[in-house]
């Protein structure tokens, strides 16, 4: 029979093995979103992340939003970092809300002119995986009316946005100009489908 204070050890050793686990599954504070903190971690097959913002409005979506752009995916490539990235080109067909919102988040302002005619964006995950936290944007000619902010990442990424809100922030065209939302697993009271000249409207 093992002595107490061996088993000690061997307890401190597998406790102290599973913390070391559990750290290396999460991202570095720099790669999630500072607006809406995301908890992510790996599992099996897939990205799991938690948002602790809830959305009361589109008005307090686009707050928290640089600029909201209507556009598709040119391409797209994936990134390994301490998790998988996917980063999609998007063409922007149509530059909607440039930031008179953003001001309760500090975000520099931008007009029409100055904003680019492609974007990149960064989300957690891949289009192969069983669960993302948000859905991947897909480059097979969707048209996306999608709610973006500067990743404020070191580098290269600096370059980048993120998609406000993770899942909050994506609404994909429909018929008749109208742009719908899938609803999330967070209570955000986001309207299911949106139009062009409702965004354009938002004070």
């Amino acid at each position: 029979m093992q002595s107490k204070p061996a088993l000690g050890l061997i307890l401190a050793g597998l406790i102290l093995a599973s913390s070391l686990a559990s750290c290396s599954a999460r991202p570095s504070p720099a790669s999630t979103s500072t607006l809406s903190t995301l908890e992510a971690e790996q599992r099996a097959g897939g990205v799991h992340a938690s948002r602790s913002k809830e959305y009361r409005d589109m008005a307090d979506l686009a707050a928290d939003s640089t600029v909201v752009v209507v556009g598709r995916v040119l391409k797209q490539e994936t990134v390994v970092e301490d998790i998988p990235y996917t980063l999609s080109t998007l063409e922007v067909q149509e530059p909607l809300h440039p930031t008179p919102l953003a001001t309760a988040v500090n975000q520099p302002a931008l007009s029409k002119s100055s904003i680019p005619t492609t974007v990149v964006i960064r989300q957690l995950g891949t289009s192969d995986m069983s669960e993302t936290p948000a859905p991947i944007l897909n480059a097979d000619g969707t048209g996306y009316l999608v709610f973006i902010r500067p990743t404020e990442l070191p580098g290269e990424a600096a370059a980048q946005f993120y998609v406000t809100g993770g899942d909050a922030g994506i609404f994909t065209k429909g018929a008749d100009g109208v742009f719908m939302h899938k609803v999330g697993p967070v209570n955000d009271n986001i309207p299911a489908q949106i139009t062009k000249e409702e965004i354009s409207a938002l004070k």
